[in-house]
């Protein structure tokens, strides 16, 4: 039930998902201003900095399943059980990346008297 089986499946996954930072700088670039543009070039360097700590979050697992295809991945774990017990420290360091990302924006909206909730949801009455 795929629509390619392609032997570098994980490679590209990760090739179609970075492409999305090419979307942010050249949406403050189509701003036609400095502050945008800087805060797009802002937000994609730290995206690029996620995709390196999931990329290297990976690689264990790669090594233990050595193949780069997800279909046999997923064969992998069904034959031997979640990669999660045998690559914990991927697990975790993928993990804690997220959640340090979150405490980053609680805390932005601690300091600009925001609740959480409300800045990560969209207002669409104005």
């Amino acid at each position: 039930m795929v629509i390619a089986d392609l032997n570098v499946g994980i490679l590209y996954t990760f090739g179609i998902v970075s492409l999305g930072v090419y979307g942010i700088v050249l949406a403050g670039y189509a701003a036609n201003s400095k502050y945008p543009f800087l805060g797009g070039i802002r937000s994609s360097a730290q995206m690029i900095s996620y995709e390196i700590s999931m990329g290297l979050s990976v690689i264990p697992v790669l090594l233990i399943v050595g193949n780069l295809n997800l279909g046999e991945i997923i064969n992998w774990q069904t034959q031997h059980g979640w990669l999660i017990i045998y690559a914990p420290v991927a697990f975790t360091s993928s993990w804690s990346r997220r959640s340090r990302k979150q405490t980053a924006c609680r805390s932005i909206c601690r300091r600009r008297k925001r609740s959480w909730s409300a800045a990560t949801t969209r207002n669409t009455a104005r």
